[in-house]
Parts: C-alpha cells; sequence; structure tokens
C-alpha cells in the first residue's frame, strides 16, 4: 500500500490502477468482458434452471458488479469465505436477491 497506493482501494482489496504494477494480470475491463461472457452463456443455456456456481472473491464482485454497475466492483466488498450470493432473473432482468449471506447451524 506504501509503495503503490493507487494499486489498492480504501478497503484494501485490488483497485483497477494495479494493472500498471502487474502487466501480465488481467484487467478488470478483460475480467468484466471474460464474467460477462460466462453470465451471457449462464442465461441462454439455464435461464429456468437452478445454478450454482463455485468461484472466488473477486469474480463474485464482478459478476455482481457486472450485472448491477457496468463493471465498477467499488461497490461491492468481498464476500466471506463460503457465504452464499443470489441472483434471479424474470422476464430476462437480473435481480440480486441476496449477497454474502452467512449460513449458520444451531
Amino acid at each position: 500500500m506504501q509503495k503503490y497506493p493507487d494499486a489498492i482501494d480504501p478497503w484494501g482489496k485490488a483497485a483497477a490502477e494495479y494493472i500498471k504494477y502487474a502487466p501480465s494480470g488481467e484487467s478488470f475491463a478483460a475480467l468484466d468482458q471474460r464474467c460477462g461472457s460466462f453470465l451471457d452463456d449462464m442465461k441462454k443455456n439455464y435461464l429456468t434452471k437452478k445454478v450454482l456456481v463455485f468461484c472466488h472473491g473477486t469474480l463474485i464482485r464482478m459478476m455482481f458488479a457486472h450485472y448491477f454497475t457496468h463493471g465498477d466492483m467499488n461497490y461491492f466488498d468481498t464476500m466471506d469465505n463460503c457465504a452464499l450470493a443470489k441472483v434471479s432473473y424474470r422476464n430476462g432482468i437480473p435481480r440480486a436477491n441476496y449477497y454474502n449471506r452467512i449460513l449458520t447451524f444451531a
């Protein structure tokens, strides 16, 4: 953070400018494009199905950012380990049902 302050956002996560210091890394724009392609395939092939996707936190953030903020991950915190997020479609429109839901067992 001290050496590359523009590479880290206020919450300690990689910011879009990190790519200046990791030239072989994936830009947020490229991640958004890749994520969007995946989501389009999911919508096309499984729109009426229930699908469970396992992935890392940055990809989850980008999925929600792709749907709801045109790829700006700044609006989404990294989810906790093993937390759940849900998106539903109605008439082809995505809606966030929940994000970072933790299941507890008593």
